[in-house]
C-alpha cells in the first residue's frame, strides 16, 4: 500500500505543478481524481467529504478503508498575518479526527503550504518534516501547545496517542510545499 500511495503522491505532485489549486476543496478533488486513476476506482469508491461513523472525512477510499485529511495553508491575499498557531491546531485536530475513524485501515494527513507554514510546523517538533522515522504525539505534547492550538485539538475530544511518519515531501513550482504523513493510533 505504501508503494502505491507513493505513486499517488508522485502523480499528485505532477498535477499540482500543472495548476495551483485555488482552495482546499479543489485540492481535495484533484487528490480524489488521482486516487481513482492510480487505483482504477470509481467515484463511488473514492468519496470526498464522506461521513464515516460520526466523522466527516475529506477523502475516503471505500474498498480500501483509507481516510485522508487535507489542509491547504497559504498566505492571506490581503497580506494580513495568518493565524499560524490556530492553523497548526487545526492540522493536529485532523490527526485526532483520523485516529477516531475506527473503520479506517490506513490514515493519511496531507498539508500543502508555503515555506512559512512548513517552518511553523517544523518549529513545533510534533509532526516530522524530515524523514527521520515515526514520531509519537502524546497527551502531554498536546497539553504544552498554545491555548488557541490546544483548544482546536481538544475540539475532537480527548487526545488519543498517535504515531506519525512523514512519507512524502516535495516543493512545487508555485512556491508551495507538500507533506504527507502516515497516521497510526498507538495502543495506550
Amino acid at each position: 500500500m505504501v508503494v502505491t500511495m507513493q505513486r499517488v503522491f508522485s502523480r499528485l505532485e505532477e498535477r499540482l505543478n500543472e495548476d495551483e489549486p485555488r482552495h482546499e476543496a479543489e485540492l481535495r478533488d484533484v487528490l480524489a481524481d488521482v486516487l481513482r486513476d492510480v487505483f482504477g476506482l470509481t467515484r463511488r469508491d473514492v468519496r470526498t467529504e464522506h461521513r464515516v461513523g460520526t466523522k466527516l472525512v475529506d477523502v475516503w477510499i471505500e474498498p480500501l478503508h483509507v481516510a485522508i485529511e487535507l489542509k491547504y495553508h497559504r498566505p492571506i491575499p490581503s497580506g494580513r498575518s495568518r493565524p499560524m498557531t490556530q492553523q497548526f491546531g487545526d492540522l493536529l485536530s485532523d490527526v485526532g479526527k483520523l485516529v477516531r475513524v475506527a473503520e479506517a485501515q490506513q490514515r493519511f494527513l496531507v498539508l500543502l503550504s508555503d515555506a512559512a507554514g512548513v517552518t511553523h510546523v517544523q518549529n513545533k517538533y510534533l509532526l516530522p518534516t524530515r524523514e527521520v522515522g515515526p514520531k509519537r504525539i502524546t497527551r502531554s505534547d498536546i497539553a504544552r501547545l498554545a491555548e488557541s492550538a490546544r483548544t482546536r485539538v481538544e475540539g475532537q475530544g480527548a487526545w488519543q496517542e498517535v504515531s506519525v511518519a512523514l512519507f512524502w515531501q516535495t516543493t512545487l513550482r508555485h512556491a508551495l510545499n507538500g507533506l504527507a504523513w502516515d497516521v497510526k493510533p498507538t495502543p495506550g
